[in-house]
């Protein structure tokens, strides 16, 4: 059973890490690159691609920070604001 949940668990944080990577990758297509006429980048694109990655992950990094710092308070206060519920 434990497992199973390890597995589950593996393949969501995948998934999630394959939407992110994806999302990066689309938004920063469509900010950098504005000539399809060649087939390399252009030292401009490659500039821009690299600054929109970094700020990508940066932004994902302190959303991460901030989900683990309040989903335990989230969760917990879920939890009291069920028990009075009963």
């Amino acid at each position: 059973m434990e497992r199973f949940i390890a597995e589950d668990l593996a393949t969501r944080n995948y998934k999630e890490f394959l939407q992110l990577y994806n999302k990066l990758t689309q938004n920063c297509f469509i900010a950098c690159v504005t000539n399809l006429n060649y087939r390399k980048v252009t030292a401009e694109e490659e500039s821009c691609i690299d600054t929109c990655s970094t700020k990508w992950m940066n932004l994902n990094q302190r959303q991460m920070a901030v989900f683990m710092e309040v989903g335990p308070l989230a969760d917990k206060k879920m939890g009291q604001s069920v028990g009075h519920g009963m």
